[in-house]
């Protein structure tokens, strides 16, 4: 593959010039004399994406099975990409909204590789990732703002959330407050559930449920 490359950049570097002045003719004929560094240049292009969703799919399988692993030894049930209405005449986003024993639990995931740094108040975060930085918005703040909402609707009713990085980035300087890995997860979860002694009504449950069934669906529903 290396050396295909070394071609392609070969060709590209002393024809590259001469592309913009030819007529449409000249450049059906030249596309018909490369035809093969085309093909191959373009094969490597629809690899390289497969490659991608592949694996943004794996990871999105792990990262679904692991919560509903960890919700149903809890005997919970959880909806999978919620979307809820704000109050306000909006909505918000919520990947897993779930049930447990004595709260009622939102989890955001992100599925960030490298580097990572972050802090409760800090409102840009960075993920650093083969020598390259990227910030991006502190994703407490979305967490925050849901766990906001579910309670002005279930004021007598726990309300807790977490950010769950995939196992793929790591935080080098410490994790934040409120911030998991999928590894710890259950851990993190488990401290949750034993830290109180509150009792989810089935009954609130099953309303909010009802307000999302209501809600437009701009991604699939699905239920664990």
């Amino acid at each position: 593959m290396g050396h295909c490359l070394s071609v392609l950049e070969s060709v590209k570097k002393e024809d590259e010039n001469k592309m913009f002045d030819m007529p449409l003719e000249n450049i059906t004929n030249w596309l018909s004399q490369h035809r093969l560094y085309v093909l191959i240049g373009a094969s490597i292009t629809a690899l390289s994406i497969i490659a991608f969703l592949t694996r943004r799919y794996f990871k999105k399988t792990v990262e679904y099975r692991t919560i509903k692993r960890i919700v149903k030894g809890w005997k919970g049930q959880f909806l999978n990409n919620v979307v809820f209405p704000d109050g306000i005449d909006g909505y918000i986003f919520i990947d897993y909204l779930i049930k447990l024993p004595n709260l009622i639990l939102v989890i955001n995931t992100y599925n960030y590789e490298g580097y990572l740094f972050g802090g409760e108040n800090v409102d840009q975060w960075a993920q650093l990732i083969r020598y390259k930085s990227y910030k991006f918005n502190n994703p407490l703040d979305r967490l925050l703002e849901s766990i906001q909402v579910l309670k002005d609707r279930v004021r007598d009713t726990r309300v807790e959330g977490r950010i769950v990085f995939a196992n793929s980035g790591s935080f080098p300087k410490g994790i934040p407050t409120g911030v998991s890995l999928l590894d710890t997860l259950k851990d993190d979860i488990s401290q949750l559930v034993n830290s109180g002694q509150e009792i989810v009504n089935d009954a609130i449950w099953e309303s909010l449920k009802r307000e999302i069934e209501l809600s437009p669906k701009c991604i699939p529903l699905q239920a664990g």
